[in-house]
This record gives structure tokens, C-alpha cells and sequence, in this order.
């Protein structure tokens, strides 16, 4: 199973496996260490339509359920160091 590039962090989270793969990026399993829930990130390949992405999260976002998010939607993984 591919799992996200050990070399990259997303601050706050801890990534745990990934989730699923398609045209448009990977869900990946995380936990969020700020909240202490865990949580579903996902990240878009090179190329993929952002206005598609971002339709979809706004979608996302109406839906009235416990498992709206709260994470950054542009947040970019960090190769380690770079801050």
C-alpha cells in the first residue's frame, strides 16, 4: 500500500495510511493533534483541478453531519526543516 512520502509532514497532523487513490489525488488517514480526532486528508495530485476540489469541499461543507472539517483546505505537506 502506498503510504505518504515519510520525508513530509502536514503540521498538527499525524498521517496514519492511506485511504484511497484516484484522478484527482490520495485520502490519506491522519490524526489531528490539536482536536485529538482523527481525520481524513485529502491531497491533490500535480495538475488536478483545484476549482473541482474546491467545489467539492464547499459541497462537503453543507453537509450537517458530525465529520465537517476544519483543516486548512490548502495546506501543503513540508519537507522536514523547511519550517
Amino acid at each position: 500500500m502506498l503510504q505518504f512520502p515519510p520525508e513530509y509532514t502536514i503540521p498538527g497532523y499525524r498521517i496514519t495510511g492511506l485511504i484511497a487513490r484516484g484522478g484527482m489525488g490520495q485520502v490519506y488517514a491522519a490524526f489531528d493533534e490539536t482536536l485529538q480526532r482523527e481525520v481524513a486528508i485529502k491531497t491533490l495530485l500535480p495538475g488536478a483541478p483545484a476549482l473541482r476540489f474546491i467545489t467539492e469541499a464547499k459541497i462537503t461543507a453543507r453537509l450537517p453531519h458530525l465529520a465537517r472539517s476544519f483543516a486548512e483546505p490548502f495546506a501543503e505537506p513540508r519537507p522536514p526543516g523547511s519550517g
